[in-house]
Protein backbone atom coordinates (compact mmCIF):
# COMPACT_ATOMS: atom_id res chain seq x y z
CA UNK A 1 0.00 0.00 0.00
CA UNK A 2 1.53 3.26 -1.01
CA UNK A 3 -0.02 6.93 -1.04
CA UNK A 4 -0.79 7.05 -4.75
CA UNK A 5 -2.58 3.92 -4.62
CA UNK A 6 -5.52 5.52 -2.13
CA UNK A 7 -6.01 8.23 -4.17
CA UNK A 8 -9.55 8.79 -4.70
CA UNK A 9 -10.45 5.34 -3.15
CA UNK A 10 -13.26 6.23 -1.28
CA UNK A 11 -16.32 8.80 -1.65
CA UNK A 12 -18.87 10.16 0.82
CA UNK A 13 -18.64 10.81 4.45
CA UNK A 14 -16.01 10.19 7.19
CA UNK A 15 -16.25 10.85 10.76
CA UNK A 16 -12.32 12.57 12.34
CA UNK A 17 -12.00 10.98 15.73
CA UNK A 18 -10.92 13.56 18.11
CA UNK A 19 -9.92 13.21 21.57
CA UNK A 20 -12.27 15.32 24.10
CA UNK A 21 -13.63 14.69 26.57
CA UNK A 22 -17.41 14.36 25.08
CA UNK A 23 -15.94 11.26 23.37
CA UNK A 24 -16.89 9.36 26.44
CA UNK A 25 -20.73 10.18 25.92
CA UNK A 26 -20.87 9.45 21.98
CA UNK A 27 -22.25 6.66 20.83
CA UNK A 28 -19.36 5.41 18.67
CA UNK A 29 -21.33 2.32 17.97
CA UNK A 30 -23.22 4.00 15.38
CA UNK A 31 -20.17 4.24 13.40
CA UNK A 32 -18.82 0.91 13.29
CA UNK A 33 -19.63 0.80 9.59
CA UNK A 34 -19.17 4.21 8.69
CA UNK A 35 -15.84 5.48 7.51
CA UNK A 36 -13.87 6.85 10.56
CA UNK A 37 -10.13 8.48 11.29
CA UNK A 38 -8.89 8.58 14.69
CA UNK A 39 -5.39 10.16 16.02
CA UNK A 40 -2.80 9.56 19.01
CA UNK A 41 -3.96 7.91 22.01
CA UNK A 42 -7.34 6.52 20.81
CA UNK A 43 -6.74 2.61 21.84
CA UNK A 44 -7.43 4.20 25.17
CA UNK A 45 -11.01 3.75 24.74
CA UNK A 46 -10.89 0.72 22.74
CA UNK A 47 -11.93 -0.88 26.45
CA UNK A 48 -14.57 0.51 26.47
CA UNK A 49 -16.51 0.20 22.88
CA UNK A 50 -16.40 -2.49 20.21
CA UNK A 51 -16.05 0.48 17.03
CA UNK A 52 -12.32 0.45 15.61
CA UNK A 53 -11.56 3.44 13.41
CA UNK A 54 -10.76 2.28 9.32
CA UNK A 55 -7.88 5.17 9.33
CA UNK A 56 -5.24 6.07 12.13
CA UNK A 57 -2.76 9.08 12.09
CA UNK A 58 -0.28 10.10 14.51
CA UNK A 59 1.95 13.64 13.69
CA UNK A 60 3.47 14.24 17.73
CA UNK A 61 6.06 13.48 18.70
CA UNK A 62 5.20 13.99 22.32
CA UNK A 63 2.68 10.36 21.67
CA UNK A 64 4.15 7.00 22.84
CA UNK A 65 4.62 5.82 19.79
CA UNK A 66 3.19 2.18 21.45
CA UNK A 67 0.18 3.72 20.43
CA UNK A 68 1.13 3.67 16.77
CA UNK A 69 1.86 0.31 16.97
CA UNK A 70 -1.22 -0.51 18.65
CA UNK A 71 -3.06 1.14 15.35
CA UNK A 72 -1.02 -0.32 12.90
CA UNK A 73 -1.54 -4.02 14.54
CA UNK A 74 -5.23 -3.47 13.48
CA UNK A 75 -4.47 -3.58 9.81
CA UNK A 76 -6.00 0.04 9.16
CA UNK A 77 -4.23 2.34 6.78
CA UNK A 78 -1.92 4.66 9.08
CA UNK A 79 -0.46 7.86 8.75
CA UNK A 80 2.76 9.20 9.58
CA UNK A 81 5.12 12.20 9.08
CA UNK A 82 8.61 11.97 7.89
CA UNK A 83 9.53 13.73 10.75
CA UNK A 84 7.46 15.67 13.06
CA UNK A 85 7.42 19.56 14.00
CA UNK A 86 10.22 18.88 16.26
CA UNK A 87 12.15 16.88 13.97
CA UNK A 88 11.96 13.37 15.39
CA UNK A 89 12.00 11.02 12.09
CA UNK A 90 8.94 8.74 12.99
CA UNK A 91 9.80 6.72 10.09
CA UNK A 92 12.82 5.35 11.88
CA UNK A 93 10.92 4.59 15.12
CA UNK A 94 7.43 3.62 13.86
CA UNK A 95 7.32 -0.04 12.28
CA UNK A 96 7.09 -0.16 8.85
CA UNK A 97 4.71 -2.75 7.65
CA UNK A 98 1.94 -2.48 4.33
CA UNK A 99 -0.47 -0.11 6.03
CA UNK A 100 2.00 2.15 7.14
CA UNK A 101 2.52 5.09 5.36
CA UNK A 102 4.58 8.04 5.30
CA UNK A 103 4.35 11.83 4.43
CA UNK A 104 5.97 14.86 4.37
CA UNK A 105 4.58 17.29 6.64
CA UNK A 106 5.62 21.09 6.66
CA UNK A 107 4.16 22.84 9.42
CA UNK A 108 2.93 26.17 8.53
CA UNK A 109 4.10 28.18 11.59
CA UNK A 110 7.29 27.65 10.15
CA UNK A 111 6.73 28.77 6.54
CA UNK A 112 8.49 32.38 6.65
CA UNK A 113 6.62 33.76 3.80
CA UNK A 114 3.21 33.47 5.83
CA UNK A 115 1.96 35.87 8.53
CA UNK A 116 0.48 33.56 11.15
CA UNK A 117 -1.07 36.28 12.90
CA UNK A 118 -3.36 37.00 9.71
CA UNK A 119 -4.17 33.45 8.34
CA UNK A 120 -6.99 33.75 6.42
CA UNK A 121 -7.84 33.28 2.78
CA UNK A 122 -6.98 36.17 0.39
CA UNK A 123 -4.75 38.41 2.92
CA UNK A 124 -2.06 39.71 2.35
CA UNK A 125 0.08 36.89 2.89
CA UNK A 126 -1.89 33.82 1.53
CA UNK A 127 -3.24 34.86 -1.90
CA UNK A 128 -4.29 30.80 -2.22
CA UNK A 129 -5.56 28.00 -0.63
CA UNK A 130 -2.91 26.31 -2.34
CA UNK A 131 -0.47 28.30 0.36
CA UNK A 132 -2.18 26.13 3.11
CA UNK A 133 -3.93 23.54 1.83
CA UNK A 134 -2.19 20.07 -0.20
CA UNK A 135 -4.15 18.08 -2.65
CA UNK A 136 -1.28 15.77 -3.12
CA UNK A 137 -0.31 13.99 -0.09
CA UNK A 138 2.43 12.65 -2.00
CA UNK A 139 3.97 15.66 -1.84
CA UNK A 140 3.47 17.78 1.09
CA UNK A 141 0.88 17.47 4.26
CA UNK A 142 0.73 20.72 5.79
CA UNK A 143 0.21 21.18 9.62
CA UNK A 144 -1.29 23.73 11.59
CA UNK A 145 -2.27 23.78 15.35
CA UNK A 146 -4.35 20.79 15.64
CA UNK A 147 -3.74 17.03 13.87
CA UNK A 148 -7.43 17.33 12.51
CA UNK A 149 -5.61 19.78 9.50
CA UNK A 150 -3.48 17.31 8.63
CA UNK A 151 -6.65 14.39 8.71
CA UNK A 152 -9.16 16.53 6.84
CA UNK A 153 -6.08 17.01 4.00
CA UNK A 154 -5.70 13.59 3.78
CA UNK A 155 -9.61 12.34 3.73
CA UNK A 156 -10.00 14.68 0.83
CA UNK A 157 -7.41 13.19 -1.00
CA UNK A 158 -9.04 9.85 -0.40
CA UNK A 159 -12.16 11.30 -1.96
CA UNK A 160 -13.87 11.80 1.13
CA UNK A 161 -15.84 15.32 0.40
CA UNK A 162 -17.80 15.49 3.61
CA UNK A 163 -16.57 15.34 7.15
CA UNK A 164 -17.86 15.25 10.53
CA UNK A 165 -15.84 15.76 13.57
CA UNK A 166 -16.14 13.97 16.88
CA UNK A 167 -14.43 14.44 19.95
CA UNK A 168 -13.66 18.06 19.02
CA UNK A 169 -14.32 19.94 21.96
CA UNK A 170 -11.94 22.76 22.88
CA UNK A 171 -10.35 22.63 25.72
CA UNK A 172 -11.46 23.47 29.46
CA UNK A 173 -8.72 26.52 29.74
CA UNK A 174 -7.33 27.47 32.77
CA UNK A 175 -6.60 31.06 33.41
CA UNK A 176 -5.65 31.19 36.99
CA UNK A 177 -2.18 32.65 36.18
CA UNK A 178 -4.49 35.73 35.65
CA UNK A 179 -3.34 37.10 39.54
CA UNK A 180 -4.91 40.47 37.41
CA UNK A 181 -7.63 40.41 35.50
CA UNK A 182 -7.84 43.86 34.54
CA UNK A 183 -3.84 43.80 33.62
CA UNK A 184 -2.32 42.56 29.83
CA UNK A 185 -2.96 38.60 29.29
CA UNK A 186 0.02 36.82 28.45
CA UNK A 187 -1.16 34.29 26.94
CA UNK A 188 -2.93 36.34 23.86
CA UNK A 189 -0.07 38.46 23.46
CA UNK A 190 1.87 38.15 20.10
CA UNK A 191 5.00 40.23 20.24
CA UNK A 192 6.85 41.31 16.65
CA UNK A 193 10.21 41.31 18.77
CA UNK A 194 13.47 39.30 17.42
CA UNK A 195 13.75 38.06 21.40
CA UNK A 196 11.85 37.61 24.32
CA UNK A 197 13.50 40.29 25.53
CA UNK A 198 12.09 42.85 23.06
CA UNK A 199 8.56 41.15 23.15
CA UNK A 200 8.55 41.36 26.85
CA UNK A 201 9.39 45.67 26.80
CA UNK A 202 6.28 45.71 24.12
CA UNK A 203 3.85 43.22 26.29
CA UNK A 204 4.57 45.59 29.20
CA UNK A 205 4.55 49.03 27.06
CA UNK A 206 1.23 48.48 26.12
CA UNK A 207 -0.17 47.34 29.31
CA UNK A 208 -2.01 50.49 30.77
CA UNK A 209 -1.13 48.44 34.46
CA UNK A 210 2.79 47.67 34.40
CA UNK A 211 3.23 46.14 37.49
CA UNK A 212 -0.11 43.98 37.60
CA UNK A 213 0.68 43.01 33.69
CA UNK A 214 4.00 41.94 35.15
CA UNK A 215 2.79 39.94 38.06
CA UNK A 216 0.77 38.23 35.26
CA UNK A 217 3.94 37.46 32.85
CA UNK A 218 5.64 35.75 35.74
CA UNK A 219 2.53 33.39 36.58
CA UNK A 220 2.11 32.60 33.46
CA UNK A 221 5.80 31.89 32.44
CA UNK A 222 5.70 29.82 36.09
CA UNK A 223 2.58 27.04 34.72
CA UNK A 224 4.19 26.82 30.99
CA UNK A 225 7.67 26.04 32.47
CA UNK A 226 9.09 22.70 32.37
CA UNK A 227 9.67 22.82 35.63
CA UNK A 228 6.21 23.24 36.75
CA UNK A 229 5.41 20.13 34.42
CA UNK A 230 6.88 17.83 35.85
CA UNK A 231 6.09 18.51 39.26
CA UNK A 232 2.31 19.24 38.78
CA UNK A 233 1.44 15.20 38.52
CA UNK A 234 2.84 14.81 41.59
CA UNK A 235 1.36 17.27 43.17
CA UNK A 236 -2.13 16.86 42.04
CA UNK A 237 -1.88 13.47 43.33
CA UNK A 238 -2.58 15.42 46.60
CA UNK A 239 -3.71 18.47 46.23
CA UNK A 240 -6.38 19.81 43.05
CA UNK A 241 -4.50 22.51 41.58
CA UNK A 242 -6.17 23.03 38.51
CA UNK A 243 -9.61 21.63 37.83
CA UNK A 244 -9.38 20.34 33.83
CA UNK A 245 -11.23 17.91 31.67
CA UNK A 246 -9.75 18.24 28.04
CA UNK A 247 -9.67 14.39 26.84
CA UNK A 248 -11.72 11.49 27.10
CA UNK A 249 -8.92 9.54 29.43
CA UNK A 250 -7.17 10.97 32.11
CA UNK A 251 -3.97 9.64 30.76
CA UNK A 252 -4.13 11.40 27.79
CA UNK A 253 -2.93 15.21 29.34
CA UNK A 254 0.50 13.89 30.67
CA UNK A 255 0.19 16.76 33.04
CA UNK A 256 -0.68 19.88 30.41
CA UNK A 257 -2.12 22.74 31.42
CA UNK A 258 -3.93 24.08 28.71
CA UNK A 259 -4.64 27.78 28.35
CA UNK A 260 -6.88 30.16 26.62
CA UNK A 261 -4.18 30.38 23.83
CA UNK A 262 -4.47 26.83 22.75
CA UNK A 263 -8.22 27.06 22.18
CA UNK A 264 -7.14 30.32 20.19
CA UNK A 265 -4.78 28.44 18.02
CA UNK A 266 -7.27 25.68 17.65
CA UNK A 267 -9.77 27.99 16.45
CA UNK A 268 -7.62 29.30 13.83
CA UNK A 269 -6.96 26.01 12.13
CA UNK A 270 -10.46 25.32 11.86
CA UNK A 271 -11.31 28.76 10.39
CA UNK A 272 -8.70 28.19 7.83
CA UNK A 273 -9.72 24.66 7.16
CA UNK A 274 -13.91 26.76 6.71
CA UNK A 275 -12.49 28.47 4.50
CA UNK A 276 -11.07 26.06 2.17
CA UNK A 277 -13.73 24.05 2.06
CA UNK A 278 -15.77 26.74 1.03
CA UNK A 279 -13.00 27.44 -1.70
CA UNK A 280 -12.93 23.81 -2.82
CA UNK A 281 -16.49 22.67 -2.14
CA UNK A 282 -16.49 19.94 0.05
CA UNK A 283 -18.01 19.93 3.83
CA UNK A 284 -17.08 19.99 6.92
CA UNK A 285 -19.64 19.44 10.26
CA UNK A 286 -19.07 19.05 13.91
CA UNK A 287 -21.16 16.20 15.14
CA UNK A 288 -19.63 16.21 18.50
CA UNK A 289 -21.41 15.94 21.68
CA UNK A 290 -21.30 19.91 23.38
CA UNK A 291 -18.07 20.80 23.51
CA UNK A 292 -17.26 25.06 21.98
CA UNK A 293 -16.68 24.28 18.82
CA UNK A 294 -18.54 26.59 16.85
CA UNK A 295 -16.62 27.12 13.19
CA UNK A 296 -18.84 24.65 11.64
CA UNK A 297 -22.54 23.74 10.97
CA UNK A 298 -23.59 21.46 13.74
CA UNK A 299 -24.88 17.74 13.52
CA UNK A 300 -25.17 14.40 15.35
CA UNK A 301 -24.26 11.00 14.75
CA UNK A 302 -27.39 9.50 15.34
CA UNK A 303 -29.25 11.56 12.74
CA UNK A 304 -26.63 11.63 10.19
CA UNK A 305 -26.42 8.22 10.45
CA UNK A 306 -30.11 7.13 9.90
CA UNK A 307 -30.63 9.46 7.46
CA UNK A 308 -27.83 8.21 5.41
CA UNK A 309 -29.25 4.56 5.49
Amino acid sequence: MDLIEIRNEYSGRIFLIGSGPSLKETPLELLQDEYTFAANSISDIFSETEWRPSFYACVDDGVDTSYCEEAIELGIPCFFPEKTTRGTALIESVPTKDNTLFFENIDLRDRADLDISTFQLNSDSITSYHDVWSEDITEVVYGYNTVMYQMMQISLYMGFDEIHLVGNDLYDVFDGYLLFPEAADPAVFHGDGESILQNGIEFLHDSNYLLKSFANALSYKTIKSKVFSKLYPQLSNHIELIDQDNYFSEDYSNGEIITPEKNRRHILAHELAKSVSDELGFDIYNATVGGHLEVYPRTDITSVVEDGE
